[in-house]
């Protein structure tokens, strides 16, 4: 009987993420050149989750799933020091793209019609529990977040966001992500979960510092 229940556990999540290859790989190359040749000249920045000045010199595009295991160790150890050494200051702005499947993607979108001062919040305690969200349970979470659970379930029951998820996954295969987390700055790619010194590199190359 226990044997049954994990195996419907992971089938459960599985059916969540809606996704099976955005699994992250911590091996991949550190950063290449994206542009020139063939490939597009400049990409498509969506505005749904910008944190950071608007106006800051320098942007990073972040192509990330809830359920991605390399993204919860980039955002419990490298985010935060990306946050407060280039973010808060205002040189980075930071653009997320999440690429999680439809329920997530539709659930942090109707979360943010309400709230969006605790977007950022609530989506790194997702990023970090998510073994324990279920469809069943997206309403009590979004609650603790300030968020009227009626509307929510309104919001959520009649997939008001379902196109805007399907266009997140699409634009990920348009400029050629192949896993999480995927990192766009300038004319350089950063991919799997790299150190906070690569990140500063990148950055600091961008800023001309």
């Amino acid at each position: 009987m226990k044997r049954k229940t994990k195996i419907w556990g992971l089938i459960a999540i599985i059916l969540l993420a809606g996704v099976w290859y955005l699994m992250g790989d911590n091996t991949s190359g550190v950063y290449n050149r994206i542009m020139g040749g063939d490939k597009k000249e400049e990409l498509q920045i969506p505005q749904d989750f910008v944190s950071g000045d608007p106006n800051a010199p320098v942007t990073m595009i972040e192509y990330v799933s809830h359920f991605c295991g390399y993204c919860a160790l980039f955002h419990k150890n490298t985010l935060p020091l990306i946050i407060d050494n280039y973010i808060k200051p205002g040189k980075v702005k930071l653009v997320q793209v999440f690429i999680s499947g439809m329920d997530i993607g539709q659930a942090i979108l109707c979360a943010k019609e309400q709230r969006s001062d605790t977007m950022m919040e609530l989506n790194e305690y997702l990023i970090e529990n998510i073994k324990d969200v279920s469809k069943n349970n997206l309403n009590t979470i979004v609650e603790r977040f300030g968020i009227n659970g009626t509307e929510f379930d309104k919001c959520f029951g009649e997939n008001k966001y379902a196109e805007k998820v399907k266009e997140w996954h699409e634009l990920s295969r348009e400029v050629g992500v192949t896993g999480t987390p995927t990192f766009f700055i300038g004319d350089k790619i950063i991919e799997g979960n790299q150190p906070y010194s690569v990140f500063k590199e990148v950055f600091d190359e961008a800023l001309g510092e």
